[in-house]
């Protein structure tokens, strides 16, 4: 984890070449209590639906509300098992508290669990999920290109999961971790998302604290008038868990609604045994 601001700045000098658009404007002075002006307000940036994070913040004393309709998950398990989960209208509450640093609330108000087993009974749960609370601070690229970075944007962003879910759902315990998000823009419209995330999480049997190191990268571009698509890769390596790598590829798409609000659906497929088999979601997201 420590190398990776100095392979960053390397992407970000190689970046910088030909990087002369206009300097942004001064907006260091706005915080929660003094909003950014709606005509100096950032192009609408989400943290969905691909699994990449984005280095971007809310503008001070903006609220940005990201939320599925539904997320739909199955997966399948030796021995022929099958599980399924349903959270329906999860969100991620975002608000500006000074021009590179928002905070934000993540909670799942009703999840819907199912469990088979050959030649046993299956298993229903329901009930709130957990809650989470983050904070991104953004080190460069809010505004667009600054000196000696080029086209790029890093962030951080520390995380905490509070066990606020029933009892049947979640594992009631305390998890959190590191997000470090990258971005850059590059020809033809392409832009590139890079991320790297360490986890405190618990092991499969909730007996021990063990450790995920998530890597991912999103390639996106504009299609036409408001369309955009993705495809992503994610990997997740854990230590001590008692589970395995797991691999995915993703792909989505998202459609503007106006500067201020955007709607996206996606699916995730997974390309190794420990992955879930299959993720679908569809939501919205908007800014005032």
């Amino acid at each position: 984890m420590r190398r990776l601001p100095s392979a960053l700045a390397a992407l970000a000098l190689a970046a910088s070449a030909g990087a002369g658009a206009a300097p942004a404007p001064d907006k260091g002075g706005f915080t929660l209590l003094h909003p950014t002006p709606t005509a100096l307000l950032r192009e609408l940036t989400t943290d969905r639906p691909d699994t990449t994070e984005s280095p971007i913040t809310v503008d001070a004393g903006h609220f940005q509300l990201e939320m599925s309709f539904v997320d739909y998950s199955r997966s399948r398990r030796r021995g022929g098992g099958r599980a399924e989960g349903t959270a329906l209208f999860p969100f991620l509450l975002k608000v500006g508290v000074t021009n590179r640093v928002d905070f934000q609330i993540g909670f799942d108000p009703y999840v819907i669990g199912h469990e088979s087993e050959p030649g046993e009974r299956s298993s229903n749960s329901h009930g709130v999920g957990d809650t989470t609370l983050r904070v991104k601070f953004n080190l460069w690229g809010n505004d667009g290109p600054e000196p000696g970075f080029g086209k790029t944007s890093l962030g951080l962003m520390p995380f905490l999961k509070v066990p606020t879910a029933a009892r049947d759902i979640g594992n009631g315990k305390v998890e959190g971790g590191l997000i470090v998000p990258f971005g850059v823009e590059l020809p033809a419209g392409f832009s590139l998302s890079l991320m790297a995330e360490g986890d405190l999480v618990r092991d499969a049997a909730n007996r021990r604290y063990g450790f995920e190191f998530v890597h991912t990268a999103s390639l996106g571009r504009p299609l036409f008038s408001g369309l955009r698509g993705y495809v992503e890769y994610v990997g997740i390596a854990p230590q001590r868990t008692g589970s395995g790598y797991r691999a995915l590829f993703s792909t989505g798409l998202t459609y503007a609604l106006g500067k201020n609000a955007q709607l996206d659906a996606g699916v995730r497929v997974g390309l190794s045994r420990s992955a879930d088999d299959f993720n679908a979601f569809a939501g919205i997201s908007f800014r005032y």
